[in-house]
């Protein structure tokens, strides 16, 4: 008897929300942890202590950064319809990573880009959701 495979439903947007939380998170732990080192750094020792708390910061966000695309690519990989996903929330998506670059148009042109995106998704998901509705409908007539 063949064993069915486990597949994680909508893997690929899962891989997209992971990394991107993964660098908000640190760098928001990194700003939150040395927020107040830059007015008390006097000495050289202090600025030397802060350099290397930075960069020690850096590399324990670029390892979670590593090990999160690795699972990224594992929910990927377990998503039984990769394209399908993606065609379905790439507004989303396409907001997420517009995130992660935010000043690409200045000032508050970015606010209004993602609330435009996002209310373009409700439009569009709910317009999805009364095809789909109609298309079960007739289905059953």
């Amino acid at each position: 008897m063949l064993e069915r495979k486990k597949t994680i439903k909508n893997g690929c947007l899962f891989a997209i929300v992971v990394p991107t939380v993964v660098l908000f998170l640190s760098f928001a732990f990194t700003i939150f942890i040395f927020k107040d080192d830059y007015f008390q750094a006097v000495s050289w020792k202090d600025w030397l202590f802060l350099l290397f708390g930075h960069i020690f910061a850096l590399g324990i966000s670029i390892f979670l950064l590593i090990v999160s695309l690795f699972f990224s690519a594992w929910l990927s990989w377990k998503d039984p319809e990769p394209i399908q996903t993606l065609r379905r929330f790439w507004p989303l998506i396409f907001a997420l990573i517009y995130l992660l670059a935010p000043d690409l148009i200045p000032g508050w042109l970015d606010d209004t880009v993602i609330v435009a995106l996002v209310g373009f998704y409700q439009y569009w998901k709910s317009r999805n959701d009364t095809e789909e509705a109609k298309f079960k409908e007739k289905d059953k007539i």
